[in-house]
């Protein structure tokens, strides 16, 4: 239950902490509380917040080392997974932005 109001609040932090470099909430306040906690459940793979942060710092490298994204906006085209969610932290991490697209629209 201590983790659930523990989220809870950390979700009200989020919403107004905007202002502030998002990676920079999460590296300070999520990771450092609750790095081994689980982070994502996606079928039969777990991710804690952790491991999270090190599969969306590898793909963030690899945007970066492409040259190919370098300050463009990049369309993420996946079903909803939590590779989602590590595309999304990686494009962030890379310095650019993220556009997901719904692949089940238009139907």
């Amino acid at each position: 239950m201590d983790d659930i109001r523990n989220f809870t609040l950390l979700v009200f932090d989020v919403s107004s902490a905007m202002q502030i470099n998002i990676l920079e909430y999460f590296e300070k306040h999520v990771l450092h509380g609750f790095s081994d906690k689980t982070a994502i459940v996606d079928n039969d793979v777990t991710y804690t917040f952790k491991e999270l942060e090190k599969s969306s710092k590898k793909l963030a490298c690899a945007i970066i080392r492409s040259g190919e994204f370098r300050s463009r906006p990049i369309a993420v085209l996946l079903p909803k997974s939590a590779n989602v969610v590590i595309a999304d932290l990686a494009i962030t991490y890379s310095g650019n932005v993220y556009v997901n697209l719904d692949v089940k629209s238009p139907s």
